[in-house]
């Protein structure tokens, strides 16, 4: 209804408009009409006044004095400008005006003619001859116009009727709206006041709805100053309403900004924009950190200007929280050594960790997308993928041979997590770490275990983990653990009561390689035992610590002989006395040494093994200053001595005494009166310990000696077979085959001369037989040809001799066939004794031999067969294994052997040039 009444209201503001655009229309042509007039009248009448005063005889006008000019310019432009909006009319108007401007140059010619007295009779009758025609195209021109002006303004005088009759109708249609309007209005207000009791009632709904919300819904003004504060916004915040109401600054000044202009300018922008949404950190008032997001919209009224702003505002403080720790999380999984990479349920890798980049070799771009098992050649998968339930999470670890981008087959030990997620569309998780050093280095271990495994001390060895590699018979005796229950076990959560050699002292004594100390162990039955600890470091030829051997000494009669002393040290003065009897008795029992001295050095008691030690008698020591008895006492001993004696703290230590040309080890217990002390000599244990690391290297030295004697015998014998025996039968060949030409030149005798066939054919055998012991002592195309040609000539000779296909790949240029020879020899006697090894016991059909280099460093012999393979934890007192290692070792080199039932058998030796 409304918009029809602005509809009509509309229509009469455009017929007002109309009417008066018509009416200053009507007023304009009534102008126009009248000034047209006027001008041609005017012309006319200053015509007739011109001719009268040029031709005074004539009589017929009214006067003859001379003319003023008429206002007809200014008319004329009056008349231009108000219908300057019609160019027809203004044409008109144009032409009227030339014409009467023409008309009076010509007169005012023949007015300066007359007055200068030149005027001819042929100017006369020009001018009068013109007259008659101007005045007619005055008048018709003049005509023309009054006929345009008035059908223009009865027209205009007839729209005008027009509209003002439709304005009255508009009228009265407009106020019968109006009226109808106001009824209308009324209805609407009643309505509307039982709308707003509803709105009213769903707004306290609302009200409850946002007070009981988690999240908090604030307004505040354009001052920012709070005008409604939720139950929500108190909990979130710790503020009041009322603290919040009374001081809006206290609660924004706890939003953490960058700085106060930065603030500013989120408060102008807000004004400008009308919206404002961040995420920021903000103290609560119980001091604690959090975040928020907040989103904050203008209030606006009927003009569209900013009253306020409503906010809703999210405590996200456990989400930021939880993207930090994935964050965090991230960072870990990009920066750890180990490989982790994800691939979806088919084994295509989705995402690749730098880790993995560094233990495998291929970028992130070049492993992305590519099927794991097909990129790591992995001979054999963790999982059965054809019975894998791909709708639950599980995992799996295990140890597996990968290969690197190099060709490099390395162990790594798996974890393999599957994710599920949407049913049946998860994801796996791999986490892989390279423990190709820890296997060769645990099979060392074992192989030195195995030297000592029959001593009847207690001895175990230890990788640089402490997991037990060895466990000989003495430990067996006094732990009651088999060395199968003891191998492959944490040593400290097995036997260890208290930790005593942590990793923090192995560290520090590392400089040292040598550890000794106290500790209480833990037998298999359960009891717990005092120990002396011997640890003798093993290092590899970097000097890197590769694990531990440990000396284990029972001191349990020792400990209970030396708390008993402890204990008597506190008994009352009367009771040491009735008691020293007995405790000088102990003490002579024991085979250790003991000794009693004040806080002043002198010895109140010695037993017979220091008497014996000192080789003195006891009438000479008792009573007598240490330090002047033994002048060369080591200093170490006085200032253990003096630090007991000020702490009051049990201290032990073990040193060589050169006075005594023997290993003490020294225990000693401070009382208020003086200080006991424990000496052992550990001089054969300490031997025994040095003699056990000479051993191993004078093995390792007499190893590679007698190799390179070997080798060198073999040379040698080589070329004599060669040289000598090679001539004699090539000689010998000469002489038959004279011998023959003889007899057939003699008497032809069949029988002879097949007789001497055979022998000859017997000594070209024994030539071919020659070559080939030569050739297998000492190959000359090893010395002149180099490594590869020697190893492609002996696969050759193998084929021949066994029907096993082989093929060689030799990856290796001219400059890498100038090896050392001791590389060389080695390297070929590992591929002899390899293939004799496929010969005896793979029963293969196939081997494959390559040599290659790797980063300008290494040389690579891998020899692989599809034999039946071997158990790689089966032992064995193969000689031919065992010498391949040895001589890997005389190389500095590593040999690893991997083999599977029903896959054959690979070796890879890798060697430092």
């Amino acid at each position: 209804m409304l918009a029809v009444i602005l509809i009509f209201i509309f229509f009469s503001l455009n017929e007002i408009k109309k009417i008066e655009t018509h009416s200053i229309s009507i007023a304009t042509e009534r102008e126009s009409l009248s000034l047209t007039q006027k001008v041609v009248a005017q012309s006319i009448h200053f015509e007739i006044n011109v001719q009268g005063y040029v031709f005074p005889d004539k009589e017929n006008f009214l006067t003859h004095e001379k003319p003023l000019p008429p206002s007809t310019e200014t008319d004329i432009e009056r008349l231009k400008y108000i219908n300057q909006a019609n160019p027809l009319i203004l044409q008109k108007i144009d032409s009227l005006q030339k014409l009467v401007k023409i008309r009076m140059a010509e007169q005012e010619k023949l007015e300066l003619a007359l007055t200068n007295h030149t005027l001819t009779q042929g100017q006369s009758d020009t001018f009068l001859i013109n007259e008659k025609k101007y005045i007619e195209t005055l008048r018709q021109t003049g005509k023309e116009l009054e006929n345009n002006f008035g059908a223009t303004l009865k027209n205009d005088e007839k729209t005008d009727l027009n509209n003002i009759n439709f304005l009255r109708l508009i009228f009265y249609i407009s106020l019968f709206t109006l009226l109808l309007l106001i009824i209308l209005i009324i209805l609407w207000y009643h309505r509307n006041m039982v709308q707003l009791q509803t709105k009213n009632k769903d707004l306290e709904n609302l009200s409850l709805i946002i007070d009981q919300s988690e999240d908090a819904v604030i307004s505040i003004d354009t001052n920012f100053k709070f005008l409604t504060f939720s139950k929500g916004a108190e909990r979130i915040s710790g503020y009041t309403a009322e603290e919040a109401f009374a001081n809006s600054e206290l609660l924004f000044s706890n939003l953490d900004y960058p700085s106060q202009d930065i603030r500013n300018e989120n408060r102008k922008m807000m004004l400008e924009s009308g919206r404002w949404t961040s995420e920021v950190k903000f103290t609560r008032k119980n001091g604690t950190i959090g975040y928020l997001f907040i989103s904050m919209t203008a209030l606006r009224n009927n003009l569209g200007a900013i009253t306020g702003f409503v906010g809703f505002i999210r405590d996200i403080t456990e989400r930021i929280n939880s993207e930090e720790k994935i964050y965090q999380l991230a960072k870990i999984i990009e920066n750890t050594n180990d490989a982790i990479f994800t691939t979806d349920k088919f084994t295509e890798i989705k995402s690749w960790n730098f880790g993995a980049e560094k233990l495998y070799g291929y970028t992130s771009e070049e492993a992305v997308g590519k099927k794991s098992l097909e990129l790591l050649r992995v001979p054999q998968s963790l999982i059965n993928f054809t019975a894998f339930d791909f709708t639950k999470n599980s995992c799996v670890k295990n140890e597996s041979i990968h290969y690197r981008k190099s060709g490099e087959a390395i162990i790594v030990d798996v974890s393999l997590n599957y994710i599920a997620e949407n049913y049946d569309n998860g994801y796996f998780l791999i986490i892989a770490s390279d423990v190709t050093e820890k296997k060769a280095e645990e099979k060392r271990m074992i192989e030195l275990a195995n030297s000592f495994a029959l001593t009847r001390d207690t001895i175990i060895l230890l990788d640089k983990n402490q997991m037990i590699l060895g466990w000989n018979k003495g430990a067996i005796t006094m732990y009651g653990y088999s060395e199968k229950e003891a191998i492959g076990k944490n040593v400290n959560e097995l036997i260890v009561q208290n930790i005593t050699f942590t990793e923090e002292t192995a560290l520090n004594n590392s400089n040292k390689s040598y550890w000794r100390g106290e500790g209480k162990h833990k037998k298999k039955d359960g009891t717990i035992i005092p120990v002396i600890l011997s640890v003798t470091y093993l290092k590899d030829e970097n000097d890197k610590t590769t694990g531990y051997l440990a000396l284990v000494i029972d001191i349990t009669e020792q400990k209970l002989m030396e708390e008993r002393l402890r204990n008597m040290n506190g008994i009352l003065e009367y009771e040491v006395e009735e008691k020293t009897s007995e405790i000088r008795d102990v003490f002579e029992r024991i085979t250790e040494g003991f000794v009693a001295l004040d806080n002043n050095y002198r010895l109140t008691y010695a037993n017979k093994a220091v008497v014996k030690l000192l080789n003195l008698e006891v009438k000479d020591v008792i009573g007598k200053n240490i330090l002047l008895l033994l002048t060369d006492l080591d200093k170490n001993i006085i200032r253990a001595y003096e630090r007991a004696k000020e702490e009051q703290h049990f201290i032990q230590l073990e040193d060589y005494f050169p006075m005594f040309n023997a290993w003490l080890y020294v225990s000693m217990y401070p009382s208020a009166k003086g200080v006991s002390i424990f000496l052992k000599d550990i001089t054969s244990q300490k031997k025994a310990q040095e003699d056990l690391a000479k051993m191993n290297y004078r093995l390792r030295n007499l190893s590679a000696h007698i190799q390179n004697s070997r080798e060198e015998e073999r040379m040698n014998i080589a070329r004599e077979i060669h040289d000598e025996l090679g001539q004699l039968t090539t000689a010998l060949k000469i002489d038959m085959a004279w011998v023959k030409k003889r007899i057939v030149e003699l008497d032809g005798n069949p029988k002879s001369v097949a007789r001497v066939d055979d022998m000859l054919a017997l000594l070209h055998e024994m030539v071919t037989t020659i070559r080939r012991i030569s050739q297998e002592l000492r190959p000359s195309i090893l010395d002149n040809l180099g490594l590869s040609a020697a190893v492609e000539w002996y696969l050759k000779e193998f084929e021949k001799r066994t029907t096993i296909k082989t093929t060689f790949i030799n990856l290796l240029d001219d400059e890498d066939e100038q090896l050392p020879n001791i590389i060389k020899t080695n390297l070929f006697r590992i591929c002899q004794e390899s293939l004799t090894n496929v010969m005896r016991h793979a029963q293969a059909t196939k081997v494959d031999c390559e040599l290659k280099k790797i980063n300008n460093k290494k040389i690579v012999l891998q020899i692989t067969d599809n034999g039946k393979g071997f158990d790689m934890n089966q032992k064995t007192k193969s000689f031919g294994l065992l010498g391949m290692q040895e001589r890997a070792g005389m190389m500095n080199g590593t040999l690893n052997i991997t083999s599977e039932f029903g896959k054959g058998s690979s070796i890879h030796v890798e060697v430092e040039i």
